[in-house]
Parts: structure tokens; C-alpha cells; sequence
């Protein structure tokens, strides 16, 4: 389902919500982007409208990426699409609107493989199963991955379509209660120990901890446990956390700056072949 080969051979470089330091986040010309970069993955994030329509939105509210305000999960999709999603980012971009995920999937088709977050909280059930119906409904299951950190959206997520990938998005944080994190549903850990031991994780296919969280320690107990590990929240522009997390043997990130990731990672193979 993925080309990563677990051997710090080849890195699976995905655009975070495509490429947002050349266009704006969770647009169709965000996602074009990646495909002319020629990455093979880009991560978009999908919420819910008050007559239940998937879009591509990160925040709860509207407020920071579009000319409107309010929750996306009060608006239609009707009164989402009448928002200006492009201008705040820059004019070249004014009347861009707010995709549904069908239309990024339209989109990319046999072009980029899709990494779905469900942001969801409320109706995470309601939606995970309207976003897994949908690419069952497109024959899309090889070419998504769903991806969550909330234990919830990937269990329903397999249950509904086993042959999906789910991600793990785990926050590796030391000081947190098990009690807690066991009641939300929420991927929160002291410790990776602490995540091997929870029976739900066999509800996972990769595991994609907080990049501050992660050593060359956590990276190799993962993998000997059979996990691809990717991470999340690493500062994509610095090569100097760049190479200490290719130093680690990860095996993919989310990357605001793919393009600056490529070329530091070119210069990591050759200096260390």
C-alpha cells in the first residue's frame, strides 16, 4: 500500500495539507502543487458541515483560512462554498474555495495517495463512516489512508473496511494520566512502552509519533515491533532537525516544505552511503 521500505533507503515525504509555503492549505492548487513536485503522498484534513459534507478545513472554526467565521459544523456546505479560502494566503489566490474531499479526489486521482485525517471530534462515528463510504463508493481503498488521534475513527475505520490503512497519530508526552487519555480515546502516551501495551493498537497499520518525542530509540523499538514510523510536527524548513530525525531511521514525515525536505534528504543519502 506504500513504498516505504523501512531501511532508511527511502523516505516518504507528504505534503502537509499539500504544500502550504506555495499555496493555501487544504486547496485544490495546494494539492496541484504536490503533484507537480512529484510527491507520491499529500495529507489533507476533513470536517463535517451541518448538512453533512466532508470538506477539506484543519480548524474548527473558518475564521483563519477563509473571509467568513463561524464553525464549519454550523455552516452548509452551500454557505462554505461562498467563502474565500485563497486571498488570505496571497491575491494570486482570491476566489479560491473550500474542496469537498470528492473533489480532491477528483483531483488527484492516480496521481497522489490521499492521507485523510477525520478532525471530527463530536461526530467522529458519522463521519468516519461518510469518509471510508465515500472511498469505498470510488474504489479508492489502496490509494487512502486514514488517519486520526483518536483510537475511535481507526477502529471504526477497519471495522467498516479492513483493507484501509490507518496511521496512528500518537502524542508522546510524559506528563499525562492513563486514566485520562483511556477515557477520550485520545493516542496520548508517557511513553512508547506504554503505547506498545495498549491492545488497541492492533487496530493501527503505522505509527506516527510528535517529532520532539522521537530518538533513534523509539524509532527502532517501533520498527522491531513491525510499525513504519512516520512522524508529525517537525519543523520542515530546519535541516538541522531534518537530519536528526533521518539520522533516527524514520521512514516518513508530514512536511509544510516537501521541497526543502527532498533536497536535504538527497544530501543525506550521499553523505551517508
Amino acid at each position: 500500500m506504500n513504498n516505504i521500505t523501512g531501511d532508511n533507503a527511502f523516505l516518504q515525504i507528504i505534503g502537509h495539507r499539500g504544500v502550504p509555503c506555495l499555496a493555501p492549505e487544504n486547496t485544490l492548487s495546494s494539492f496541484r502543487h504536490a503533484v507537480s513536485m512529484n510527491l507520491t503522498h499529500a495529507e489533507c484534513d476533513v470536517r463535517m458541515t451541518v448538512d453533512g459534507q466532508l470538506v477539506l478545513m484543519h480548524d474548527a472554526t473558518v475564521n483563519r483560512t477563509t473571509d467568513g467565521r463561524g464553525r464549519v459544523s454550523r455552516l452548509s456546505l452551500s454557505e462554505i462554498k461562498q467563502l474565500d479560502c485563497g486571498s488570505w494566503f496571497d491575491r494570486e489566490f482570491a476566489g479560491e474555495e473550500v474542496p469537498t474531499l470528492q473533489q480532491l479526489f477528483d483531483a488527484i486521482s492516480g496521481k497522489l495517495h490521499a492521507v485523510v485525517e477525520i478532525k471530527e471530534v463530536c461526530r467522529q462515528d458519522l463521519a468516519t463512516k461518510a469518509v471510508v463510504g465515500l472511498i469505498q463508493k470510488l474504489n479508492l481503498t489502496r490509494m487512502v489512508s486514514l488517519t486520526s488521534f483518536y483510537w475511535p475513527v481507526l477502529i471504526r475505520a477497519k471495522q467498516i473496511e479492513p483493507d484501509i490503512e490507518t496511521q496512528a497519530l500518537v502524542i508522546l508526552q510524559k506528563d499525562n494520566a492513563g486514566q485520562n487519555r483511556q477515557q477520550s480515546g485520545l493516542i496520548k502516551y508517557r511513553d512508547i512502552e506504554e503505547l506498545l501495551a495498549d491492545e488497541r493498537l492492533r487496530w493501527a497499520d503505522m505509527v506516527c509519533p510528535n517529532a520532539d518525542a522521537v530518538d533513534e530509540s523509539v524509532v527502532n523499538r517501533l520498527q522491531q515491533e513491525g510499525f513504519l514510523v512516520r512522524v508529525w510536527g517537525a519543523h520542515t524548513d530546519c535541516r538541522h532537525e531534518l537530519c536528526r530525525l533521518m539520522r533516527c531511521g524514520i521512514d516518513g514525515m508530514t512536511a509544510d516544505h516537501p521541497g526543502f525536505v527532498k533536497s536535504v534528504w538527497e544530501d543525506f543519502k550521499a553523505q551517508t552511503s
